[in-house]
């Protein structure tokens, strides 16, 4: 078959999409349904491999073409691996201590089993940010190609008719579809349909059905009539072009219409396409396989690969770009052009050196290394390739061996932090926070004995400071002065648990918050400030989930409204997992009802800052009784206020996040 420049053209384009998607996700929040398309068109181009390559008509023709396959997939990912490892060795050695099972599961080609057996998620796992989350496609992709391999080339030595070969892919489809559909639970993570093999495989069965669709039509349709059906076809490319793109714009990973609709509809959409591109017209062939498109298309391949673990990369400097988050993406996006070009010169193209060739076996490889690694060498250049290449494949090895399966740091500190807001004898971190109890008792034995400072830091006041204090407490004095003694003594209380707090509050907004009725309300940040909130909100209560999104949020709300737990006073926390949209966050107002509502921001370690910041800004002008606290001011240029994952509060963030919340309540008190 003929080189379709549409195709490469089609497959730049979706794969500029994938990125897109990641970079701004409220401009282009389908694009990650434009994975479907290199699925769909695998199935086709395999089905077309397979009946119209004259070198694959037997069993050993066949595993040939598998042996091939898996070697142009795995050798690229193999490097991509080795790079990682190498760069992680020099800058965060630390992951690798929680990466071996992953590494492994992605040189197998069982990336996506173990996001799933491992509970990950693609869309809101915040505290473990991995290198490798993208190779479940390269996984499902080849799995799929197995499987499809081996019933076409059977179906073709059966030699059955077209048209039923083609009604019982459409049927795999169907039934692959209907899985996807069983599989979704609304408000819950959709992380499990979207790696499943058994609802990816939807993408692959419509691609081989479109073959023997296209194969019906011109076995039942007559020249002269084909002819007549090329301005058909010529409007099925437009309409399928102009419905992928909409998808791509409108379609979101936050709503069930993005899997129950979008999953199917875009395979479906592909499959159009694909039938009306075939047809070769020259305006398609000039637009969609113009340069740009097709030299993408075409590299399609090593950009993903590259693209997830330089955007885990680029986003790592969000704090830095705080203002400038769409230079930082820009910087982003132009970093994986420019390194996916570079590898797929190297890594796939074999074109580059016979040591980076997937073609040349290992033992030719060692055979030149032999030749070429001895000193002194007159031919420098291979004398290069050849240490290069030994220290990169000796590094790797290190790293896997340096590699285990610990818990990843950023996790433990999450779910120790949770722990640590309801303790339980039952946890498995009792043990720890035993152990850590024991060893702080040990060492302020010792402190007390050898007169040492290992347990705690000691605060160096300076004449200045202590001039300060003296004032503070003077004016705090003549404020408490005039109070009942009830609330005297509740202030002082809160003062020596609060002691920041206390000098920068003045007394009556610290009591004032003290007899607020407040629930705050949800994700895992919420249940963080849930565990001291009562010692300074009296009349609180907290309810906070983990991995909780606004789109997921409206049950556990309603739960709460129902049972009679949500107070006048509301404060939410959403936004980490996502972010917000006002249409989103509206209705969790009106379930709210004529509460005073609190709109707290983040200035976590993601990508929604902005987003979050304008939506709740477009709700407080829009809704008299919607409040914005502002966290994410009062917490620009300290990181000590958070944790290790940088997201969640750490114990003094979660004092000053308290802080900010009771200065807003009292200056929007009625």
């Amino acid at each position: 078959m003929a080189r379709i420049k549409s195709f490469d053209g089609i497959k730049g384009i979706a794969i500029l999409f994938i990125i897109l998607y990641h970079l701004w996700p409220t401009i282009f929040p389908g694009g990650f349904l434009a994975v479907n398309l290199f699925l769909v068109l695998g199935g086709y181009f395999l089905t077309i491999k397979l009946y119209q390559d004259k070198r694959v008509e037997s069993w050993q023709s066949l595993f040939f073409l598998f042996k091939k396959t898996v070697q142009r997939l795995f050798f690229p990912m193999m490097w991509l691996i080795i790079l990682i490892l190498f760069f992680l060795q020099i800058f965060n050695p630390l992951i690798l201590k929680s990466m071996r099972n992953e590494l492994f599961a992605s040189l197998l080609f069982a990336n996506n089993y173990f996001q799933i057996l491992n509970g990950r998620s693609y869309f809101t796992d915040m505290a473990v940010t991995s290198y490798l989350t993208h190779l479940w496609y390269v996984a499902v992709y080849l799995q799929s190609f197995l499987i499809t391999g081996l019933l076409v080339f059977l179906s073709k030595k059966i030699k059955l008719p077209a048209i039923y070969l083609g009604l019982f892919w459409l049927f795999i489809f169907s039934l692959c579809t209907f899985l996807t559909a069983n599989g979704y639970s609304y408000q819950k993570d959709p992380s499990n349909i979207y790696y499943s093999f058994q609802t990816r495989y939807a993408s692959f069965a419509i691609g081989i059905a479109t073959y023997y669709l296209i194969l019906v039509i011109q076995e039942t349709v007559e020249e002269l009539q084909r002819r007549q059906l090329r301005i058909h076809y010529f409007f099925i490319v437009i309409i399928a072009l102009i419905l992928l793109l909409i998808q791509f714009l409108s379609q979101s990973d936050q709503e069930a219409a993005g899997y129950l609709l979008g999953l199917p509809y875009s395979n479906l959409f592909t499959a159009l396409f694909i039938l009306g591109a075939g047809q070769k017209f020259i305006v398609f062939e000039k637009l969609l396989g113009n340069k740009i498109f097709t030299w993408l298309g075409r590299r399609s391949y090593s950009i993903y690969l590259c693209y997830y673990p330089l955007l885990v990369v680029t986003f790592s400097f969000q704090r830095l770009f705080a203002n400038h988050m769409n230079i930082l993406k820009l910087i982003g996006l132009c970093s994986i052009i420019l390194f996916s070009s570079i590898f797929y010169y190297i890594f796939e193209s074999n074109r580059f050196h016979i040591l980076f060739s997937n073609k040349i076996s290992l033992r030719r490889k060692l055979y030149w290394v032999k030749r070429y690694l001895h000193f002194p060498n007159s031919n420098k250049k291979d004398f290069a390739f050849a240490t290069s290449y030994l220290f990169l494949i000796i590094s790797s090895l290190i790293g896997l061996l340096r590699s285990d399966n610990h818990i990843p740091l950023a996790l433990f500190d999450l779910q120790y932090g949770i722990y640590a807001t309801n303790p339980n004898p039952f946890s498995p971190y009792y043990k720890v926070d035993q152990s850590f109890k024991k060893s702080q008792k040990r060492l302020n034995d010792f402190d007390q004995l050898a007169a040492s400072n290992f347990s705690y830091s000691i605060n160096q006041t300076t004449l200045a400071d202590k001039v300060i204090q003296s004032i503070q407490k003077d004016s705090i004095l003549n404020q408490i002065a005039s109070l009942s003694q009830e609330k005297r003594q509740r202030f002082e209380e809160i003062q020596q648990q609060f002691p920041k707090l206390a000098t920068i509050l003045s007394p009556q907004e610290i009591l004032y918050a003290n007899d607020l009725p407040v629930t705050l309300f949800g994700d895992s940040v919420a249940q963080f400030i849930g565990a001291n909130i009562n010692t300074f909100f009296d009349q609180a209560n907290a309810f906070g989930y983990v991995s909780l999104n606004i789109w997921t949020s409206y049950d556990k709300f309603q739960a709460l409204i129902d049972q009679g737990l949500v107070k006048e006073n509301l404060v939410v926390n959403l936004g980490t997992n996502g972010g917000l949209d006002v249409p989103a966050v509206e209705k969790l107002i009106k379930m709210a009802g004529e509460r005073e509502i609190y709109l707290v921001n983040s200035n976590s370690d993601i990508e929604f800052l902005d987003q979050i910041d304008q939506v709740i800004q477009t709700l407080t002008q829009k809704y008299s009784n919607v409040h914005l606290v502002d966290w994410r001011a009062i917490s620009t240029g300290h990181p000590e206020y958070f944790r290790e994952d940088a997201i969640h509060p750490s114990v003094e963030g979660a004092e000053f996040y308290l802080l900010e919340l009771a200065k807003t309540v009292y200056q929007n008190r009625l």
